[in-house]
C-alpha cells in the first residue's frame, strides 16, 4: 500500500463514493453511514477505526487495500446474517482487474472507505 500511495498520493472521496456505488460495494456492505444497511457482507463504515486492529501489524489502509485486491486474504468473521462464508470469500475477486485500467479509481475508493 505504501508504494501505491506514493504513485497515487491523492484520492477524491466524493468520486470514491460514486465508485462505491458503481463497483457494487453497496450491494453487500450497504451505506457507510448506516450499520443496518449491510445486507450480505460486513458493515465497513467503521473500518478506518477497526481496520488497524484486525491483523497484527496492519494499518486500516493495509487491511482495506489487501481485502479489496485479494478477496480471500481476510474473510471477516461476522456478516449480517451470521458468520461470513469462506474461503473462498463471497466478495468478487476481480476488483484488481477491474480497476487496473484506472488505478486512480482504487485510490479514490480507498479514500472514501477510510474517510480521508
Amino acid at each position: 500500500v505504501e508504494d501505491f500511495d506514493v504513485e497515487f498520493p491523492e484520492g477524491d472521496a466524493a468520486r470514491g463514493e460514486e465508485l462505491f456505488l458503481t463497483y457494487g460495494c453497496t450491494g453487500c456492505h450497504g451505506n457507510l453511514e448506516d450499520e443496518t444497511s449491510a445486507i450480505v457482507g460486513p458493515f465497513i463504515g467503521n473500518i478506518a477505526e477497526r481496520g488497524g486492529t484486525i491483523i497484527e501489524g496492519y494499518t486500516a489502509s493495509d487491511y482495506v487495500y489487501e481485502s479489496i485486491l485479494d478477496s480471500n486474504a481476510h474473510i471477516a468473521e461476522q456478516c449480517p446474517n451470521g458468520p461470513c462464508i469462506g474461503p473462498p470469500s463471497a466478495m468478487p475477486d476481480n476488483f484488481a482487474l477491474r480497476m487496473s485500467e484506472n488505478p486512480q479509481d482504487f485510490q479514490d475508493l480507498m479514500t472514501f472507505i477510510l474517510g480521508e
